[in-house]
């Protein structure tokens, strides 16, 4: 083998590696989003815990009507906080990641007047951000 051959091979070589490469990465991204939410979740576990919250399971639903209880008069939904929007969706990530699928979202159309145009329903919208953002396949 010449020195041109070598060359020729290791660049082959090279460009076989672009595509497990990329898939690695990509494992690690999401094994780091999951242990980011992980922990965000059982930091806020730990908060209402020590709060005096004493349920057996613990959902985000869970979690906001505890708050919310605690909040007394004027309690405020998740949503009317700053940033839920951003915890939403990376909630909505993490499920996907999660269970790999999106068993309970329904990507149906909404009804409307005319058939020519259906826009997409509310939970739809979010599935199709969640797709959108959530590609490891390669």
């Amino acid at each position: 083998m010449d020195y041109e051959d070598a060359i020729a091979n290791s660049i082959v070589a090279g460009v076989k590696r672009i595509k497990p490469y990329k898939k690695v990465i990509k494992a690690l991204y999401a094994q780091f989003f999951h242990q980011m939410m992980a922990n965000i979740d059982a930091v806020c576990l730990r908060v209402i815990s020590h709060m005096g919250y004493q349920e057996d399971d613990y959902t985000k639903k869970q979690f906001d009507t505890y708050i919310q209880g605690r909040q007394g008069e004027n309690a405020k939904s998740f949503r009317q906080y700053q940033g839920y929007f951003i915890y939403d969706r990376a909630n909505l990530v993490w499920n996907f990641l999660k269970h790999n699928s999106f068993t309970i979202i329904t990507l149906k159309p909404a009804p409307c007047q005319n058939n020519l145009t259906k826009p997409l329903t509310a939970v739809a919208k979010k599935a199709h951000f969640a797709k959108k953002y959530v590609i490891f396949s390669i």
